[in-house]
């Protein structure tokens, strides 16, 4: 079963995304900024990073930083929510994320993504 940290710091956010990836048959794992976020990652083995851009304490573009700072790396796909647009896809994906969605994210549109994430990187 893939596994999937979501990190956001909207309750909801979490919620609602949580129940869509469970029904179609991921594992779901939260964390509430970056912070949370690393110390998941560094005792969970995780498939996939989904993780808003904007949040307090460690926003999602130190978070990509900081995996990539760890000695060893933090080797794990990352996928961006942002509700600002085009304007900071590029930026993001120079940081190492592998795809950026917008917010409010589109159920179709986030699977979509996250099929393509999986055909390209696989799970662990």
């Amino acid at each position: 079963m893939t596994r999937i940290l979501l990190v956001d710091d909207e309750p909801l956010v979490l919620l609602a995304l949580s129940r869509l990836l469970r029904n179609r048959g991921f594992e779901v794992l939260t964390a509430n900024d970056g912070s949370e976020a690393l110390e998941t990652l560094a005792r969970e083995a995780i498939d996939i990073v989904l993780s808003d851009v904007c949040m307090p304490h460690m926003d999602g573009p130190r978070l990509l930083e900081a995996m990539r700072e760890r000695r060893p790396p933090i080797e794990c796909p990352v996928i961006m929510l942002t509700g600002y647009g085009d304007s900071s896809d590029q930026s993001l994906r120079d940081l190492g994320a592998v795809a950026v969605v917008g917010k409010p994210v589109a159920s179709g549109e986030l699977l979509t993504v996250l099929e393509r994430c999986l055909s390209a990187h696989g799970p662990k």
